[in-house]
């Protein structure tokens, strides 16, 4: 089975959070950047289905339970 991670807007998209792109809005840039890669290494253990809030990917990625690379 598959954990859906809703991401609000810890990134704007999937692309973003593998590219290690903090983007968006952010006073603390080197916390911006360990939160996403404390995403990805949750994601590496675990099959994660992640949700950011901004991503236009993201409805297609819930519906066929696609999970991060």
């Amino acid at each position: 089975d598959v954990t859906y991670l809703l991401a609000g807007d810890a990134t704007y998209s999937q692309a973003n959070l593998l590219a290690e792109q903090t983007g968006g809005v952010t006073n603390d840039p080197a916390t911006a950047l360990a939160t996403l890669r404390a995403i990805r290494q949750f994601a590496a253990g675990e099959r994660t289905v992640l949700l950011p809030a901004h991503d236009p990917f993201a409805p297609a990625r819930l519906l066929a339970r696609e999970p991060m690379l």
